[in-house]
């Protein structure tokens, strides 16, 4: 008997990107089927890449995925950091589409300290407020991961092989806990309850959540949403009483995690800053964000200060960036999960909502 074939089992993580990754990727799933496993990943298929545009190559590999995803019972994913200080965009990404469709998602790390003891870039200011990279609030410094990864992803120490036998265990005793109580485990248990609003609605996913100025920075935002008719939603709205009685920073990713869910299933429009935070990626609740909205169905938008492509963004020699890892060539601003889910708009935030109005196809 073979407990786990029932399951298919996405790897995720950057190791496209690496020297020689992808032999250690074949070797994780060389792994997980000796495991018992039924491995589903995008690359199994034959794909047309021959396209002149590059961006279409891109577009075939995402439409590629969409249907592996739909295959995806679980997703273990590398969390190690990419780019900066948190982990690959991309991969947070597919972990949102698959915590979005009720999936398991697991992942590993070498290193589970707090963000504030492995982060360079980490420092009190002169009241002793922690500060992160451009002088940025840093309020999970305390947590290994952003929220929305410590609140919906089970993490072991160690390396993909830790992960797997973390999993395992952790699939049998959910039958354990399903066999006393069906209900505990149903996946759409775990999603909290949405409420209808009155007019079509944004939520304005992004790192300004951290900012010293977030509620102000918002006000703004909001008042320019609603020049063009929106309700605008943010991350901090109703926030402030989350965590009395509660100084666990497990419990507060919870929280927050499951806040920020209610507000984005209750939206119509996903509208997320994908600026660099915290190094070359973004900001990781957003990613995740956007993995959710974008498999949820939601019209899905971002943007950036400057949406030229990669190569020209990410510091690189002959392709490859300083850690000799491979910068996508798509002629896309960012991962091509972001660029071929939804449209990169260029710009300050003021103008995004007006492009919005105006009316730009969604990519799906």
């Amino acid at each position: 008997m073979n407990p786990y074939e029932q399951y298919g089992l996405y790897i995720a993580g950057p190791q496209c990107f690496y020297p020689r990754g992808y032999s250690q990727w074949h070797g994780h799933r060389k792994l997980a089927e000796f495991y018992g496993f039924t491995v589903v990943l995008p690359n199994d298929h034959s794909l047309k890449l021959d396209h002149d545009d590059p961006r279409k190559n891109a577009d075939a590999i995402f439409a590629d995925l969409r249907e592996v995803i739909e295959r995806t019972d679980i997703i273990i994913a590398d969390l190690e950091h990419f780019r900066g200080t948190e982990p690959d965009g991309g991969t947070l990404f597919e972990m949102g589409m698959t915590w979005a469709r009720g999936g398991l998602l697991y992942g590993y790390t070498r290193d589970k300290r707090p963000v504030g003891a492995k982060n360079p870039f980490i420092h009190f200011d002169a009241d002793h407020r922690i500060r992160g990279r451009n002088e940025l609030g840093h309020p999970y410094a305390d947590m290994p991961f952003v929220p929305s990864i410590v609140a919906s992803t089970m993490v072991a120490e160690g390396d993909f092989h830790d992960g797997l036998k973390m999993l395992m265990a952790d699939l049998d005793e959910r039958k354990k806990r399903n066999h006393r109580d069906p209900q505990t485990d149903v996946p759409e248990a775990a999603f909290p309850r949405t409420r209808k609003r009155d007019k079509k609605t944004v939520f304005l996913s992004g790192p300004a959540r951290y900012h010293d100025d977030g509620a102000a920075i918002y006000k703004r935002m909001k008042a320019v949403c609603g020049t063009y008719g929106y309700e605008a939603v943010s991350p901090l709205d109703g926030a402030e009483d989350l965590f009395r009685g509660t100084e666990d920073p497990v419990i507060r990713a919870c929280m927050l995690f499951d806040h920020w869910q209610e507000q984005l299933r209750s939206c119509d429009i996903f509208l997320g800053d994908l600026n660099d935070y915290n190094g070359l990626e973004p900001c990781g609740d957003t990613a995740f964000e956007a993995g959710v909205a974008w498999k949820l169905g939601k019209e899905c938008y971002g943007y950036m200060d400057s949406a030229s492509r990669m190569l020209d963004r990410i510091p690189n020699r002959g392709g490859h960036d300083v850690a000799g890892n491979v910068v996508e060539n798509f002629e896309y601003p960012l991962n091509l999960m972001f660029s071929c889910s939804m449209p990169i708009l260029s710009g300050s935030f003021e103008h995004i909502p007006e492009l919005i109005k105006a009316g730009i196809p969604q990519k799906r």
